[in-house]
């Protein structure tokens, strides 16, 4: 019974098959794919999780989002003792 060959041994041997030019490109074409796994949690967990999650976009735009109620409350606070000292003086 002849053994069927495995995707890697597949692989192997089609490259070796390939030009400089092709081999470059399916490099490139690895590289491309490598970099759009999701990253995997080694070391210390809860370090990379935490990071991990502070970067993804959801957690970005509501850190932006705080940001923003921050510089609109001291805005709105600022607003109100102008307010406060604009009716003092009236009143005096």
């Amino acid at each position: 019974m002849a053994k069927r060959l495995t995707n890697q041994q597949q692989i192997t041997h089609k490259v070796e098959t390939l030009s400089d030019i092709e081999a470059a490109q399916v490099l490139e074409y690895i590289d491309t794919i490598e970099s759009k796994r999701k990253p995997q949690i080694t070391g210390n967990i809860e370090d990379d999780l935490i990071d991990y999650l502070a970067n993804v976009p959801e957690n970005l735009c509501a850190r932006q989002v705080i940001e923003w109620d921050k510089v609109r409350r001291r805005s709105d606070v600022q607003a109100g003792i102008t307010l406060q000292a604009l009716v003092a003086t009236n009143k005096a």
